[in-house]
């Protein structure tokens, strides 16, 4: 493959050396055909007009001189016409600001020849030209003066005789005489001329074919400029947008060349127009350039060359503003040498995109190659190195075609491997992600299949946790029932004893005291472990029923004054009907109250209160208090405040009555301060719900 890369690159490396060979001889041959003839030749022949209607090419009836000052006249020149030396063709002398130069052409008309013909002078860069012929309004009348008429660059398309896109003078010519016709042509561009007569009748149907031809190119140009653009800024295409930009630029230089901007911008002043010429032809230079540079040298490759033609390019670019002041000649010839180094470049650079077997490379090649000859033939013509011809002209035309219909080839090209390339990369991609796809499912089945085993062991280690937890409260709840039958015996006989004993001793009296103490602790203890396996179990389930709190309180408090000896003070509504699980409410006002008692040696206060929506209960003692920074955990389970590890109990009745408050859709709190007791807080709802309201609390603190 290798080889066979080699040897395509060797054959497409061919043409481009014969193109420069060719173009090296094209030069050496239009300077051996110099528009001034040599010294001693014989003078110009004289037109004979016949019956042809036109077009009547001069070519080779022309004699030229070089007025070095500008100050020549036409009666001067008329007076000793042996100055003028012969023109073998057309008249092309490239960039020549200083002086003028004079164009003499003799015609003889025959009888058919006779009447107004029309002298069109294609001189598309000349800033004035003077056209010094017969003319008259009346042809038939003979003897037609010599008129002086001037147009030009310079001048307004109305100087004209037919205002059309190439300068027009009326001529009128008389059979059997002969007559001269001077044109003089001056400007600080190039100058050439293609002068020729016509028929009016013919020169309109050119002109007809003219105008289609050209609004054909400029509609092809102007959708191809703006389809590129939106393609390349939809695409991010660099090449793309520059590429459009590139075509519209030259579509406005090929309509100014073509002689048809200044009849559409007629009503400028034809110095604007010119400075718009020169900045259009900057424009080109500029977008061509940045076009190239991002085919050629995208990033990371040819940065040296890259760098180069973004300078030239950057340069033609001040060109633009340049031009707009009107000093476009001071940059004009060295933009046209930096095309020529370009034009001879970009051939070798497409052979070696051959030889390496990129896409798109033949396009590229053809493009650049058929770019080079036309840049180096519109080279030839303005600097005066080959005459113009209308030869020349439509087949610089045709080539340019032939170039940007290649290069947007190439492009396309370029494009659609970028998009196999894509598919290619997205098909192995696809196939990546089918495959990870498959992995993960495996590995998706294999995490499921872990993850329902650990869930098996542990709803097994939970079931087992369940049975321990069951058969840990069943021994519990055994232990307790155990408990309290031989305590219960040792109450009883202990109050036998007291009561059939009244002349005990004071230290056996004082003995039996202690025994009926420990007993109640112990008594009071196992209640505590059963009450907190009781709301273990309701916590699953909660007997709901219709209930009085007030009466409860106060059954409960009657009875701790009877078992304490203490004095509680139940204040407030004598009825407070709710909602609730009296057992489990019972528990609460007995851990309240009985906290309180065994907290404080002064008397208990119990208020009890109600609302709308909610009852409440305030348990009040004058004991130690608790420090601020317990108040939340002497709701946890088994938690003894450090002031109260003196006294007895087991640090649950707290926990269970939060709980059973919570499970009941209530608040519990407590106000406490150091030294001067403790309050703590109920507030339930009436009805069944699982949520407390503040109103209720607000109207509890208040009371």
């Amino acid at each position: 493959m290798r080889r066979r890369g080699a040897a395509r690159g060797r054959w497409a490396a061919l043409p481009a050396i014969l193109l420069l060979i060719l173009v090296i001889l094209g030069v050496g041959l239009a300077a051996l055909n110099a528009p001034v003839a040599p010294s001693g030749a014989q003078g110009e022949r004289p037109l004979v007009l016949g019956l042809d209607s036109g077009p009547v090419p001069l070519a080779g009836h022309m004699s030229v001189y070089r007025d070095e000052t500008g100050t020549a006249t036409m009666e001067a020149l008329d007076a000793d016409p042996s100055v003028f030396k012969p023109l073998p063709g057309n008249f092309n002398v490239g960039y020549s600001a200083k002086g003028a130069w004079w164009l003499r052409i003799q015609v003889r008309p025959s009888p058919e020849g006779a009447g107004t013909w029309y002298l069109a002078i294609n001189a598309p860069y000349a800033d004035v030209v003077d056209i010094y012929a017969p003319d008259s309004d009346d042809p038939d009348s003979g003897n037609a003066p010599i008129i002086h008429k001037r147009m030009g660059g310079l001048l307004p398309v109305a100087a004209r005789d037919l205002q059309t896109n190439t300068l027009m003078a009326r001529v009128v010519l008389e059979a059997g005489r002969e007559e001269d016709i001077y044109i003089r042509l001056s400007g600080a561009r190039s100058l050439s001329a293609k002068p020729e007569l016509w028929r009016l009748p013919s020169f309109v149907r050119h002109l007809t074919v003219e105008v289609l031809l050209v609004a054909l190119a400029l509609g092809a140009s102007a959708i191809t400029c703006i389809g590129a653009l939106m393609f390349g800024l939809w695409l991010r295409s660099a090449p793309f947008v520059w590429y459009g930009s590139y075509v519209g630029s030259t579509a406005l230089v090929f309509l100014y060349n073509s002689g048809f901007l200044p009849l559409i911008l007629h009503g400028l002043d034809p110095t604007t127009v010119l400075r718009l010429q020169g900045m259009f032809g900057c424009l080109s230079i500029m977008t061509g350039a940045f076009m190239i540079r991002s085919i050629f040298c995208p990033p990371g490759r040819l940065r040296i060359l890259g760098r180069a033609i973004g300078a030239y390019g950057i340069i033609a670019g001040i060109g633009i503003v340049v031009s707009a002041f009107g000093y476009y000649a001071v940059m004009a010839p060295g933009l046209m040498l930096g095309v020529l180094i370009l034009a001879g470049i970009f051939p070798i650079l497409a052979a070696l995109r051959v030889w390496r077997g990129e896409p798109a490379a033949w396009w590229y090649f053809v493009g650049f190659t058929s770019y080079a000859v036309a840049t180096f033939w519109f080279a030839l013509v303005v600097l005066g190195l080959a005459e113009p011809s209308t030869t020349q002209e439509w087949g610089h035309q045709s080539v340019g075609i032939l170039h940007m219909a290649a290069v947007f080839g190439g492009l396309a090209a370029a494009l659609r491997a970028g998009m196999r390339e894509r598919r290619a990369l997205q098909a192995r991609l696809l196939a990546s992600s089918v495959r990870n796809a498959q992995d993960l499912e495996r590995a998706v089945a294999e995490r499921t299949a872990a993850l329902e085993a650990e869930v098996r062991a542990r709803q097994e280690a939970e079931a087992a946790l369940r049975v321990a937890m069951r058969e840990q409260r069943n021994f519990l709840v055994m232990v307790s029932h155990e408990f309290r039958t031989p305590l219960a015996t040792v109450r009883a006989a202990i109050t036998i004893i007291e009561r059939g004993t009244e002349t005990m001793s004071d230290r056996l009296r004082k003995e039996a005291g202690k025994i009926v103490r420990a007993v109640s602790r112990l008594s009071a203890l196992i209640d505590t472990f059963l009450t907190d396996d009781l709301v273990d179990r309701a916590s699953m389930r909660i007997e709901w029923g219709p209930l009085d709190l007030a009466l409860l309180t106060r059954v409960l408090c009657r009875d701790r004054v009877a078992e304490s000896g203490r004095t509680i003070h139940v204040n407030g509504i004598s009825e407070a009907r709710m909602v609730g699980d009296q057992v489990l409410l019972s528990s609460v006002v007995e851990n309240l109250v009985g906290n309180a008692l065994k907290h404080s040696e002064a008397d208990v206060f119990v208020t009890l209160g109600e609302d709308p929506d909610h009852v409440w209960l305030r348990v009040s003692d004058s004991g130690r208090g608790i420090d601020p920074a317990e108040h939340e955990a002497i709701f946890e389970r088994y938690y003894r405040s450090p002031t109260a590890s003196s006294r007895p109990g087991a640090g649950i009745g707290l926990h269970i009555v939060r709980r059973v408050v919570e499970m009941h859709g209530g608040e519990v709190s407590v106000d406490s301060t150091p030294g001067q007791g403790s309050t703590f807080m109920v507030l339930l709802p009436r009805h069944r719900k699982l949520e407390g309201g503040a109103h209720g609390r607000e109207q509890m603190l208040k009371a």
